[in-house]
């Protein structure tokens, strides 16, 4: 039997989320595999006519406002009523409203309070962070005032690519991730990695990234410095990294890594 996917998305618009999440649901894509619903908040685009006909589509027709109060409960009956095995969010605000029917959920899985004890390290540098993301920006805000951090709560940006080539070095400090498009989107750019040292992200970038451990800030800071003095070689990496995501990013390899993590979250059905 067939796990049932629940997929809670903004819209159906064309932007590269919306496009990778249709591609993966168009014929012979995880409907050969999982069961799949996807619902969005509004808007639709030629995408909608591209996914297999049998995954369930429906569109909450949200309107803002208070109306997220019907929307809210309609996304928590279809969860129930269904009994969707795994909820796959894609995007902000769709994370964010979906967590809140999901509390097991709720947990700081980017890890921005990570970054900002690595900054405190590095203060005496010229070295400067743009946090991009949703979160409570006020506290994180709070704690880059009271330390004098060379750090921007950059906010919520719906396609990272626009602003990628503009950086030196992308860092990614989640504590878990699945497949995630922005890191994909940073070595297409030619921007070289900086990850948190968790299995999902070894296993997907393998040795074309400089990986850091999550429990000791003075270490991630001390190879910040190395970068800083050109004595670790992040150009040569980008290059290795650019050419291995071009012939990685395929659907194929998409739909694997996917079903590798439902396996790992729910048993065999």
């Amino acid at each position: 039997m067939k796990k049932k996917v629940l997929h809670v998305i903004n819209s159906l618009t064309t932007g590269g989320a919306e496009i990778l999440l249709a591609n993966s649901l168009s014929p012979g894509g995880l409907q050969e595999y999982t069961d799949n619903y996807l619902v969005y908040f509004n808007k639709t685009s030629y995408l909608a006519d591209t996914i297999d006909k049998d995954v369930k589509l429906i569109n909450l027709n949200y309107t803002g406002g208070v109306d997220i109060i019907r929307m809210l409960l309609q996304l928590k009956s279809i969860i129930k009523t269904n009994k969707i095995d795994i909820v796959h969010t894609h995007l902000t605000p769709a994370s964010l409203y979906t967590h809140l029917l999901c509390p097991v959920l709720l947990k700081e899985l980017k890890n921005f309070e990570y970054l900002l004890e690595v900054f405190q390290q590095l203060t005496g540098f010229e070295i400067y962070l743009d946090i991009y993301g949703d979160g409570d920006i006020p506290k994180y805000e709070s704690v880059i005032n009271n330390n004098d951090l060379k750090v921007k709560m950059m906010g919520h940006i719906d396609d990272i690519a626009t602003v990628i080539h503009q950086y030196d070095l992308f860092i990614m400090p989640s504590k878990f991730e699945g497949f995630p498009l922005s890191l994909f989107e940073a070595m297409a750019a030619g921007v070289p990695l900086m990850l948190s040292d968790i299995g999902p992200l070894r296993s997907i970038v393998k040795e074309h990234a400089i990986y850091f451990s999550l429990n000791d800030a003075a270490s991630v800071a001390a190879i910040m410095q190395q970068i800083f003095n050109n004595t670790i070689d992040i150009s040569g990496m980008a290059v290795k990294a650019k050419a291995y995501a071009e012939k990685t990013v395929r659907r194929d390899i998409y739909i694997k890594r996917l079903l590798d993590i439902y396996n790992q979250l729910t048993p065999q059905k």
